[in-house]
């Protein structure tokens, strides 16, 4: 089970913030919470649904008010869906805080998952860059290719082959954001020979070189093909987007 604890920050310069947390009954106390909204003159920023347990699911608001959101409040209360109520917002420096946290859980193998803004991880990478130069796209490449191998690791662990191994792997990474898409064009399971098309890397579309990027998601995949595979291989990165082509493509 992979447990993501989302917490919000939101900076606007208009209108009030307050954040809403609601156990509900039904599906149906959605489209009354919407006409309290709607009448109420409050904008939904964005919202979460969550199925809660077996009878109530979680919705979450992040809302925008121009009145009184105490009477608004009072307003959901009077909805007979809604089981449980938590709202407020704390303000520093001109940002809006949620007082709780989203925890949204997702079966996979018992695994504690971690959200990190991908422009500033990015942004992290370059000033590695900067302070070690060429040394260090061999530890992006490094650490990718461990955390590649010990990804790989779990998914042999539970039995699959070596290229379910490997789509199960890369599906996990499309899914946690590193990239949009993906095309594995070839695969040989036995010499460890790999032809992958990555479309928009996170690592590459920030990336603001004009050359091959992926020296962080490189390493990943050369991690994961040399655990599969049984035997180190090396991966490099043929075509990037970063230096205008349509797809990251790695081979090996």
């Amino acid at each position: 089970m992979v447990t993501i604890k989302l917490s919000t920050m939101v900076k606007l310069g208009k209108g009030k913030i307050e954040f809403l947390e609601l156990t509900l009954k039904n599906y149906e106390a959605l489209k009354k919470l919407d006409t309290v909204f709607e009448q109420n003159d409050v904008k939904i920023i964005y919202s979460i649904v969550l199925r809660g347990n077996a009878q109530t699911i979680k919705s979450f608001y992040v809302l925008q008010t121009n009145g009184n959101f105490e009477e608004i409040v009072e307003k959901i209360r009077t909805v007979g869906e809604v089981l449980n109520i938590s709202y407020g917002a704390k303000i520093i420096e001109g940002f809006t805080i949620s007082p709780f946290t989203i925890v949204i859980n997702i079966p996979l193998m018992n695994e504690k998952a971690l959200l990190l803004p991908s422009k500033s991880l990015i942004q992290s990478f370059r000033r590695i860059r900067k302070r070690w130069g060429l040394a260090s796209l061999v530890f992006l490449y490094h650490l990718g290719y461990n955390y590649g191998v010990t990804l790989a690791e779990k998914f042999l662990e539970n039995g699959f082959d070596s290229e379910k191994a490997l789509i199960l792997s890369l599906e996990f990474l499309r899914q946690t954001g590193l990239f949009k898409d993906y095309n594995l064009v070839m695969f040989n399971s036995k010499q460890g020979n790999i032809v992958l098309h990555i479309y928009e890397s996170v690592e590459c579309v920030n990336s603001s070189e004009k050359e091959t990027s992926s020296h962080f998601l490189r390493g990943i995949i050369g991690g994961l093909v040399s655990e599969i595979v049984g035997k180190e291989v090396t991966v490099y990165e043929t075509k990037c987007v970063a230096r205008g082509d349509r797809y990251c493509e790695f081979i090996s």
